[in-house]
């Protein structure tokens, strides 16, 4: 095994902007010292199977060597001019009146953090982890506690991929994209193959095209001099679901709406827009709550698309449209921006571009506009098999958080919550 690399001050900002943007708002909104917990769950079980190919590992090791860097990340303290360049870039993305709670924020995210982590380790279960404290001081360690999983089970394999092997693959891929006219950002920090790879792929996308070049990771903007961008993460929504219900087991539709609601309304209480995710609690659902918001917040309202047919969401949004509005579409919602960001590879986005051009808007319906984030197919997509891990939010106070999707009967939540979601939802599995 290659040994990880030390941890520095810095890497708190090896992060996504979306974890900073929803902490921001958070704070705004008075949310900060909501207990929470976020669970990471190994959809294909990957760890397993690896922990499986390696006998010869101990593991007892294994889990002492994963628990002292998940604890050492939570312990780093941030330098101040790290929380400088965040506080900066809110400044440039906050509606006027929220930057004066910029130097109280500050304050707090130089603060020292407590937050409990408990991490099991075995053969036959794989690995569990729970981590457990204020919404303020977990919600930064979803993203980064993923890639130091997959780095370190990453530099268990015999040979890393070489430098030159990268730069084709980002060559080749930035060449479809440019063939396709796709506009691309760069969203592959969870599940990198390494910080040094992630390295690698973004000053490769800036060799292809320049100054366009954008990504989602804050340390990368910061040392290359862009601004960093992002969305809104389910974790938002999942989170105004769990708060707002009045007792745990006690799903309703209508609670749910509510709830999509008012976390819109405090989202763009702080910043000017947002890239709502539709499918949290699936694409008509959120329409229901979108139909509730004023026509001045309705207009500030873009979309995001992270399941289902990508060749099909133009329709849903289409058919959300009609149900709020009509016929008659008020103008500002004859545009209106898309971002794609489910597993999207060139292939992927070539077709979802292909089908746009064949199915140009016509006059009095909505023009879109789309924008591609692409993940682990930029940062991992190289001889070896990517983890498929994720950490989600997992209870808020003593209420279990779930979220669903736009494919088929998918559930994400507690085991106890299935019952009355399939109730208030009637076709969860």
């Amino acid at each position: 095994m290659r040994p990880f690399r030390n941890l520095s001050p810095h890497d708190l900002l090896d992060n996504d902007w979306y974890k900073f943007t929803m902490q921001f708002a958070m704070f705004s909104n008075g949310l900060s010292d909501t207990n929470v917990s976020f669970k990471f769950k190994d959809r294909k079980g990957a760890v397993k199977a690896f922990l499986t190919s390696y006998p010869s590992i101990p593991l007892n090791q294994v889990k002492e060597e994963l628990a002292v860097l998940l604890n050492a990340y939570a312990a780093l303290q941030f330098d101040e001019r790290d929380v400088d360049f965040v506080v900066q870039e809110l400044s440039k993305a906050v509606v006027a009146g929220k930057d004066t709670l910029l130097e109280s924020y500050k304050s707090r995210l130089m603060a020292t953090r407590s937050i409990s982590i408990d991490l099991i380790l075995s053969k036959e279960d794989g690995l569990g982890l729970e981590y457990t404290g204020s919404w303020f001081d977990t919600i930064l360690f979803e993203v980064p506690f993923l890639a130091i999983i997959s780095e370190y089970f990453n530099n268990h394999q015999p040979t890393p991929p070489s430098d030159e092997s990268i730069r084709e693959s980002i060559r080749d891929k930035m060449a479809q994209y440019t063939q396709s006219n796709a506009q691309v950002i760069e969203f592959g920090t969870r599940r990198r193959f390494s910080r040094h790879v992630h390295e690698i792929v973004f000053d490769a996308i800036v060799h292809e095209i320049g100054t366009s070049a954008l990504t989602s990771n804050v340390l990368l903007s910061k040392q290359r001099g862009s601004s960093p961008k992002g969305t809104c993460a389910h974790e938002w929504f999942m989170f105004y679901e769990a708060a707002h219900r009045t007792s745990n087991l006690q799903v309703t539709r209508a609670g749910t709406i509510s709830s999509l609601q008012k976390s819109l309304q405090d989202w763009l209480s702080v910043y000017s827009s947002i890239f709502a995710l539709t499918d949290v609690f699936r694409t008509g659902t959120f329409f229901d709550a979108y139909a509730l918001l004023s026509s001045e917040l309705q207009a500030r309202v873009q979309f995001r698309c992270d399941s289902g047919n990508e060749l099909e969401y133009c329709g849903w949004i289409q058919d959300g449209f009609a149900k709020v509005y009509g016929n008659m579409l008020p103008a500002h919602a004859l545009n209106k921006s898309i971002m794609f960001s489910n597993s999207l590879s060139p292939k992927k986005v070539a077709e979802i571009q292909a089908w746009h051009a064949a199915h140009a808007a016509k006059s009095g319906e909505t023009q879109f506009s789309f924008i591609y984030g692409v993940g682990t197919n930029f940062t991992n997509d190289l001889q070896y098999d990517t983890l498929d891990i994720v950490i989600k939010i997992h209870r808020v106070e003593d209420k279990f958080a779930f979220k669903l999707s736009d494919v088929g009967s998918k559930f994400v939540g507690a085991e106890e919550l299935k019952g009355p979601v399939h109730d208030a939802f009637a076709d969860v599995a």
